[in-house]
């Protein structure tokens, strides 16, 4: 091969790659420009999505203040004083520094408790399905959702899947998005959580007063102004027993009271209780409080109240 073949061949070796790239150069604005339009499209969808979740969160709102349907979800101010789970904590820390992933751990929430709610409203189903949007569309069925809570929680699951299968990386989430997103996840998780279940019913003990003087009637009259009470843990009953007299005006006492009560969270309520005239108590033991007072049989369940003058008993079935 001479020199004039040799350039021949070098020629149409490198003819295509010279082709292509002087056209790239040429045209290299238009591609950028379409690149860029192609990108703004695809952050546009994404910002419409979210859009669309703040709408329906918003009519939610509008419908609950206009009491045209049971109050069943609200979106949270973020400057309220809350108190926050674990999960909730991670989901609002990541606003800031991981939009998109405050996204996606807000979405777990709400997964987590579509399946506990499925749990509650189907107790022959065995346990809730993998599937968000079946979970979604079983408590459609039940009609334990309101529309607009349908559509939310059905917007709200298309835009994590997008997140979750974009390769990229590189969708720009803005944190107020992610905020709109998590507060809005956390209210519906409350719901959820909320959902068919049982509220507890609490048992008030049943019992008798046993011993009681001869011929002992209970003082009617309750008009008196304080009561110096005291009482105690009755042991295994989670039960108090409790005693003190009630005064009038500048310490003036007037009757004696006891009872037995149940303390729960949100009180106590009466079991048993007696308001007894004075003379029923001796005056040594007027002032003592109820650990000098009430002791308690766990063998025969009987409280015992002892004033001195008079004996009180109360057993408890």
């Amino acid at each position: 091969m001479d020199w004039k073949q040799l350039l021949a061949s070098v020629i149409e070796n490198l003819a295509w790659p010279v082709t292509v790239a002087i056209m790239f150069f040429l045209v290299r604005e238009r591609v950028g420009q379409l690149i860029d339009k192609l990108g703004k499209l695809k952050y546009k969808d994404l910002e419409l999505d979210f859009s669309k979740i703040k709408q329906q969160t918003l009519a939610v709102e509008s419908i609950e203040n206009d009491q045209k349907i049971e109050r069943s979800i609200a979106i949270a101010n973020p400057e309220s004083k809350r108190v926050f789970s674990a999960l909730e904590e991670q989901i609002f820390e990541a606003v800031d520094s991981s939009p998109a992933v405050s996204v996606l751990l807000a979405w777990s929430y709400v997964e987590t408790s579509l399946s506990s709610a499925i749990s509650r409203v189907n107790s022959e189903m065995e346990k809730a399905s993998a599937s968000p949007l079946q979970n979604i569309q079983f408590l459609e069925r039940t009609g334990k959702l309101s529309p607009q809570q349908l559509e939310l929680l059905h917007e709200m699951r298309t835009l994590r899947n997008k997140l979750a299968h974009e390769v990229s990386g590189e969708l720009n989430i803005y944190p107020e998005q992610a905020l709109d997103y998590a507060n809005t996840a956390v209210e519906l998780a409350k719901f959820l959580d909320g959902l068919d279940r049982k509220r507890k019913v609490f048992m008030l003990p049943r019992g008798e007063w046993v011993t009681l003087p001869d011929g002992f009637s209970e003082v009617k009259e309750r008009s008196a102004g304080f009561w110096k009470y005291s009482c105690i843990d009755i042991p295994g009953t989670g039960l108090t027993a409790g005693v003190g007299p009630w005064g009038g005006g500048e310490e003036q006492f007037k009757y004696f009271g006891i009872d037995i009560e149940q303390q729960r969270k949100d009180g106590s309520s009466i079991v048993a209780e007696l308001l007894i005239d004075l003379c029923y108590v001796s005056e040594e033991k007027l002032m003592l409080s109820a650990r000098k007072i009430v002791s308690f049989d766990d063998v025969t369940r009987i409280v015992r109240f002892d004033l001195g003058n008079a004996v009180f008993e109360y057993q408890l079935q």
